[in-house]
C-alpha cells in the first residue's frame, strides 16, 4: 500500500520574505492507513510561516478514528482534536521535516505522530466498562 501523503505547495511562500505566511484549509476524505482507522475525514487548518526559508507550521486537526476499548473490546469512535506546531527545513537533520525539492511539505509524517502520541493508550467504551463478558455454564 502505498505511504498516505498530504502535500502543500510552499514555492511562493519559500521565495517571499521573512514573516510572510499563508493559510490552507484542507479536508482529506479517502483516508487508507495500516495503522489508523479514520471514521471522519481529516480537517486541516494550517498557518505557514517563512522564517529565513524554513516553514513554521501552526496545525489545527480534527477528525475521528476507530479503535476497540482496552476492557470489553468493543469497537468505538474516538474524536481527535488538536493543535500544535511543527517546522519544516530546506537543509534538516536526521529527525527533523523537510521541504522537499520540488517546494512541497509532506503534513502526513506530523499528523500520524501527533494522533498517535496523543491517542490514549487504554480507551474506554465507557467509564465503568466491565470488561469482557464470561459466559459461566
Amino acid at each position: 500500500m502505498k505511504e498516505l501523503q498530504i502535500l502543500i505547495d510552499i514555492r511562493k511562500l519559500v521565495n517571499s520574505e521573512t514573516g510572510s505566511s499563508k493559510s490552507e484549509n484542507l479536508t482529506i476524505s479517502s483516508l487508507r492507513n495500516d495503522e489508523i482507522n479514520f471514521s471522519s475525514p481529516i480537517r486541516i487548518i494550517a498557518k505557514l510561516t517563512n522564517i529565513n526559508s524554513d516553514i513554521y507550521a501552526d496545525i489545527g486537526l480534527k477528525t475521528t478514528i476507530t479503535t476497540e476499548c482496552s476492557k470489553c473490546l468493543k469497537t468505538i469512535n474516538t474524536k481527535i482534536d488538536l493543535n500544535y506546531q511543527d517546522e519544516f527545513k530546506i537543509k534538516p537533520n536526521n529527525d527533523e521535516l523537510k521541504i522537499k525539492s520540488d517546494y512541497t511539505i509532506d503534513l502526513w509524517p506530523s499528523i500520524r505522530q501527533e494522533i498517535i502520541l496523543n491517542n490514549p493508550m487504554n480507551v474506554l467504551c465507557k467509564i465503568d466498562c466491565k470488561g469482557i463478558k464470561v459466559i459461566q455454564e
